[in-house]
């Protein structure tokens, strides 16, 4: 089986993963569902762009419709959207604590590991990857 061909929706989910990543980087947790927690519920902005700001302090309402769509998944199938996290590398410190993954490195590793690492085997892997993009699919309307 071949390799899919890279469309818009690995695109955004490219730039979900980076706004992730910027999230996570700036210490407010590895995603907009961090947020929530950190803050009790309440996410709060500053309007006042200055282009020095982390990614995250500032509107980025399509990586955030990503997110939210991400953990409307996990109360579904959390294992998708923790395929989802990994496949990306998106959030993927929840995961590793979550599951308890002792010397996860997601550098340079394919999708073989990766479902090693989640203990399901590599068509169970790809089967939730692909539930996964639908999901998201669907919630973007693409």
């Amino acid at each position: 089986m071949g390799r899919r061909a890279a469309n818009d929706l690995d695109d955004l989910l490219e730039r979900w993963a980076r706004w992730c990543l910027e999230c996570a980087g700036a210490g407010f947790g590895t995603s907009v569902l961090g947020l929530l927690i950190d803050n009790g519920g309440i996410v709060s902005r500053s309007t006042g762009g200055t282009g020095g700001e982390p990614m995250c302090a500032q509107s980025y309402p399509l990586e955030e419709r990503i997110e939210y769509a991400v953990v409307a998944l996990a109360r579904d199938d959390l294992l998708a959207a923790d395929v989802l996290r990994l496949e990306y590398n998106a959030g993927v410190a929840r995961v590793v604590n979550r599951r308890k993954l002792r010397g996860y490195d997601h550098r340079n590793i394919g999708q073989l590991q990766k479902a090693h690492a989640l203990g399901v085997g590599v068509a169970t892997y790809r089967r939730r990857l692909a539930k996964g993009r639908a999901q998201i699919e669907t919630t973007l309307a693409l």
